[in-house]
């Protein structure tokens, strides 16, 4: 026979025992924060109605002959209450460890969207660089290319006025030849 108390303790923390074992095995972002002060509450909650309980108290009180059999209930009592209390303080102890891992894996987080953002940030800026560096480039190339058509253009004039200088050389030279013919 076991008192409400120890009923009552046994059945909150089997759901807290289920709830926290289906809570650790899911990834932050689909459940959102586990430190979620229901559970705390109910953690506190079989604290109490385990501190509460004083029935085993109430049957030592009752007389000093007492039976075997009622001495062994007790004796059941207090072991059973000693259990549920070591479980109640592994759950406080696995319950912490699953917060401490959260709030691990979310600094980790944050850390790494830090760097995250300054790559980010630096690769803007030298992507920004490397545009500004590409129109730099591009300005350039248009200032040689006409820089060299101007200057095929000055070429051409000047291999023009060469040719018109070596027509009118021999122009001038069969002139003189005919010249120096008749002056002969």
């Amino acid at each position: 026979m076991t008192c409400t108390h120890i009923s009552q303790s046994r059945i909150k923390l089997n759901d807290l025992v289920g709830k926290l074992r289906d809570s650790s095995s899911l990834v932050y972002e689909e459940i959102g924060p586990l430190a979620d002060p229901t559970i705390e509450e109910k953690i506190d909650e079989v604290d109490n109605l385990l501190n509460s309980c004083n029935c085993y108290a109430n049957e030592i009180s009752k007389g000093v002959g007492e039976s075997k059999r009622r001495n062994d209930l007790i004796d059941a009592h207090r072991e059973e209450r000693k259990n549920l209390n070591a479980q109640i303080e592994g759950i406080k102890s696995e319950y912490k460890e699953i917060i401490n891992n959260q709030n691990s894996l979310i600094e980790s987080e944050r850390r790494e969207n830090s760097i995250v953002k300054r790559e980010n940030s630096d690769l803007q800026r030298l992507l920004g660089l490397s545009e500004g560096q590409v129109r730099q480039l591009e300005v350039q190339l248009t200032d040689k290319s006409n820089e060299l058509n101007q200057n095929k253009q000055a070429l051409e004039r000047l291999r023009q006025a060469f040719q018109d200088l070596l027509v009118s050389n021999a122009t001038y030279q069969t002139e003189a030849r005919v010249v120096r013919e008749n002056l002969d």
